[in-house]
């Protein structure tokens, strides 16, 4: 059995987020996908788009949905392994605890 690098780990993880956008979100693969109009708006196309944008200067890949932020893989050499924070609500609200990456007042450590 071969074990996983940290190349492999943001391989997977970039995999995973591709997956679950062609999913939409529900985890499996459409088996008979909806058709799609001939014609979409802009405003309708533009809020169903997934962008992937690597950082490597900051050690991180930004993953942004509609054009909103909604993830970083961030892979800090102060971390033992890469994650995925913060992780944001489709409003846009941070659902991820701040510690021990950014402390917040109030919160359990």
């Amino acid at each position: 059995m071969r074990r996983l690098s940290v190349t492999d780990g943001r391989r997977l993880a970039l995999g995973f987020i591709f997956f679950a956008s062609a999913c939409g979100g529900s985890g499996r693969p459409a088996a008979n996908p909806a058709p799609q109009p001939a014609a979409i708006s802009r405003g309708a196309a533009a809020a169903n788009f997934v962008q992937v944008i690597p950082r490597e200067a900051d050690r991180r890949v930004d993953v942004v949905v509609g054009g909103k932020p909604f993830t970083s893989y961030i892979f800090p050499t102060s971390l033992k392994k890469p994650t995925l924070y913060p992780l944001r609500s489709a409003a846009g609200t941070v659902v991820t605890r701040g510690f021990p990456l950014e402390p917040r007042a109030g919160e359990r450590v």
